[in-house]
């Protein structure tokens, strides 16, 4: 909702403001003798000056500015952190009544979304802190608060996507407690921000009043948001989402969002389920797990260049493993797919993954792929490049050449198609690199350093000597054997 869009709900609310009329001026003692003062407007006409706040990871910065209204100031705060400006006008009400009270106090607009007011009072009042007072600074720190919460979920009691324990009440020695499962982030949120679960008494009141377990902040918040804006389950499945998809979608609604179609059969190798939704797809391949890509990912593009489910990758069978700041492995039928945002996305063939492996992966010694296995002519092996050495696969096997002595006096004998031939062994040296060697198809190399100098010796296998049998008069290069 923009401004004005606020402006106008709000002056629907409420048609008549009594402040300022006789036994409500602005400033008096509030007639309900309860000691506070009344305020100066109601909500559709208050205005204040508000201060700047600075950008961080969950809201963008706000601008300050002089005499904004109240609408202007809930449009600009539900921008800034990208939470519904309707959820902001239903905790506002939901927390003070400001937007039908026709004569609010002052410490409503002070406390305006109940921001850090614990219940932890006399009585489980509200125990407010002054430090968190005004109405454009609970509205910015209470809408902040929901980003909060979804960006550290192990720091608070309630989770999506899984069984919570909540209590009924702030008496929870009288009134105990409940089990429930959390849907999505937005109610974890609202549960984390007001942490009590209405009871039936208090669902089956509607508008009234339960018993003396029942607490009302949730129930109100729905019941105020469906008569105001309709209905919250906008997001229940127009397709089915079911069988490992649909244990996939409920752990990653947050990003995947609605399905767009049902799911589809795909026979390709070996065959499997694929679903598109709001923000990517879901693959279930008959021998894995269900993994899940963003639209318009890296490691997506690349797999629908190398041909999609057709091509050399074929099914993702385990989801990604990741490795931060966008870097992350994913196992395919072809082999592990690895997204690096240094230098993009490339496939280790299955042939060679598990030697890649067994030198630690990503994180081991030859480290992520920098580019694809290339086949080296008509020699029958390939050769992959990694950021710290090479992985050779050839009929002897598949062998890695990290970085280093053996590695350079190799290229610069020419590599598989130079004298060495294929390698037929891991490259070894010791702890200083000062003494090295690697067997290859044709010989052995040693080499040494030498005040910073190499020295590269590269010995063939002598000839073996036909081998025959003593006594049978065969002859042989320069004689016969008796």
């Amino acid at each position: 909702m923009n401004a004005s869009e606020i402006q106008n709900f709000l002056n629907q609310r409420l048609a008549t403001c009594l402040i300022g009329t006789p036994g409500y001026m602005p400033g008096d003692l509030s007639p309900s003798g309860s000691g506070n003062i009344i305020a100066s407007n109601c909500l559709k006409d208050f205005r204040q000056t508000t201060s700047s706040q600075p950008a961080d990871q969950y809201c963008a910065a706000y601008a300050g500015a002089s005499n904004e209204s109240s609408a202007q100031i809930i449009e600009k705060v539900g921008r800034a952190c990208g939470i519904s400006q309707k959820v902001l006008l239903v905790m506002l009400e939901k927390e003070q009544s400001l937007l039908t009270d026709s004569w609010p106090v002052t410490r409503q607009y002070n406390y305006a979304l109940g921001m850090n007011c614990p219940d932890s009072g006399p009585n489980g009042s509200a125990n407010c802190d002054a430090a968190s007072a005004g109405f454009s600074k609970q509205l910015y720190l209470g809408a902040r608060q929901l980003k909060v919460y979804k960006g550290n979920p192990n720091s608070f009691n309630y989770k999506p996507f899984q069984n919570n324990t909540i209590q009924w009440h702030p008496d929870r020695d009288r009134c105990g407690v409940s089990t429930f499962y959390i849907e999505n982030w937005a109610t974890a949120a609202l549960y984390i921000y007001t942490p009590y679960r209405p009871n039936p008494a208090a669902l089956n009141a509607g508008w009234g009043t339960g018993d003396s377990c029942s607490s009302y902040g949730n129930r109100n918040f729905f019941l105020f948001y469906t008569s105001w804006f309709g209905s919250t389950h906008v997001d229940v499945p127009t397709h089915p989402v079911t069988g490992k998809i649909r244990d996939y979608w409920d752990l990653n609604k947050s990003w995947l969002g609605q399905p767009q179609s049902p799911a589809v059969t795909g026979a390709m190798s070996g065959g499997g389920r694929l679903q598109s939704f709001q923000g990517g797809y879901v693959y279930e391949s008959n021998a894995g797990d269900a993994v899940g890509f963003v639209a318009g990912s890296p490691i997506l593009t690349a797999f629908s260049a190398a041909g999609g489910l057709e091509g050399p990758w074929g099914w993702p069978l385990k989801p990604a493993l990741s490795y931060g700041s966008g870097n992350a492995v994913v196992r395919f039928q072809g082999g592990a797919v690895v997204e690096t945002r240094a230098v993009g996305v490339f496939l280790v063939p299955e042939a060679v993954r598990p030697a890649w492996e067994q030198v630690g992966g990503y994180g081991g010694q030859l480290g992520y792929p920098t580019g694809s296995a290339v086949s080296v002519g008509s020699l029958g092996g390939t050769v992959q490049n990694f950021r710290a050495g090479e992985l050779y696969s050839s009929p002897s096997g598949v062998f890695p050449m990290l970085v280093g002595p053996v590695r350079d006096g190799y290229a610069a004998a020419g590599g598989p198609a130079g004298a060495w031939g294929w390698p037929v062994g891991k490259a070894i040296c010791n702890a200083g690199n000062t003494q090295c060697s690697g067997v290859f198809e044709n010989g052995i190399a040693v080499i040494t350093s030498v005040r910073g100098s190499l020295f590269t010796s590269f010995t063939a296998p002598t000839p073996a000597v036909p081998e025959v049998v003593p006594g049978s008069g065969e002859s042989v290069t320069g004689g016969t054997v008796l």
